[in-house]
């Protein structure tokens, strides 16, 4: 996401809290909820 953003591999932490903030309030889901991996999950909008 950092690229697609055009951000500095420096503000990890930035696009972690996104990633985190948009599954607390629904707008994303995991596409494998049994995977304990965070650094290659993969997202999927709520309606999918």
């Amino acid at each position: 996401m950092r690229k697609r953003f055009g951000m500095h591999d420096k503000q990890a932490a930035q696009i972690s809290k996104l990633i985190k903030d948009a599954i607390d309030s629904g707008k994303i889901k995991s596409k494998d909820p049994e995977s304990e991996s965070k650094k290659f999950s993969l997202y999927v909008p709520y309606w999918a």
